[in-house]
C-alpha cells in the first residue's frame, strides 16, 4: 500500500457531533489526518479552506507535525 502524499481538509462541520462532544473535537481529530502524511513531511501537501473557522488551528498542527 503506498502512503498518502496529498490531504485535504474542506471544513469543520457538526456533521460528527453524534461522535463528538463539540466543533473543537472534531478538529482536533482532523487535524490527525496529517499523520499519516509523516513518511515524507518535505514533498507532503495539505489543503486546507481558508474560510473554516478552524483554519489557523489546523494550519498550526500542520505545522506543528512537520
Amino acid at each position: 500500500m503506498i502512503p498518502p502524499s496529498v490531504a485535504i481538509i474542506a471544513n469543520i462541520g457538526s456533521a460528527h457531533l453524534g461522535n463528538f462532544k463539540s466543533l473543537e473535537e472534531i478538529a482536533k481529530e482532523k487535524s490527525n489526518i496529517v499523520d499519516g502524511l509523516l513518511h515524507s513531511p518535505e514533498t507532503a501537501t495539505v489543503v486546507l479552506n481558508a474560510d473554516d473557522d478552524f483554519y489557523l488551528f489546523l494550519r498550526a498542527a500542520a505545522i506543528r507535525k512537520g
